[in-house]
């Protein structure tokens, strides 16, 4: 019977960044966007839990896959679908979703695939205008 290899003791964060290139990711998201620092940050924030939760699995270390749900609302043009893509390709480089894939839609299509058909639409419609949301195959 073969013994496993045993798991590495240290994690190399420099190695992992360059190994999943994300800073490209958060670095065009910069450039892209003008403002919206707040909204930068989080995504920053965001991608480095993961990419600790990632290293932290690859050590052997209790690590409980993160909730991966996301909704981005907002008024047109505000950069909901820019922000999303771009949070896509972060969970796709670091091995969290199989392709960086964003659905967008209208609040209709939300109301209508995620309410009870008993509500009526005009009771279900919200404030907001459209979203985007961020699908995966592996959950």
């Amino acid at each position: 019977m073969a013994v496993p290899a045993p798991l590495p003791t240290e994690a190399d964060l420099r190695a992992a960044l360059a190994e999943t290139n994300v800073l490209e990711v958060l670095d065009q998201l910069d450039r892209e966007l003008i403002a919206l620092a707040p909204v930068k940050q989080r995504i920053r924030e965001i991608a480095a839990l993961l990419l600790i939760d990632k290293l932290r699995a690859e050590v052997g270390l209790a690590s409980e896959r993160p909730s991966l749900h996301m909704s981005f609302t907002g008024n047109p043009g505000t950069g909901k679908t820019t922000v999303a893509m771009k949070m896509a390709e972060v969970l796709h480089r670091l091995g969290y979703i199989e392709k960086a894939q964003v659905v967008a839609c209208t609040r209709t299509r939300i109301a209508w695939t995620t309410s009870s058909i008993r509500t009526p639409v005009s009771a279900r419609a919200s404030p907001i205008t459209s979203t985007s949301r961020i699908t995966s195959s592996t959950s």
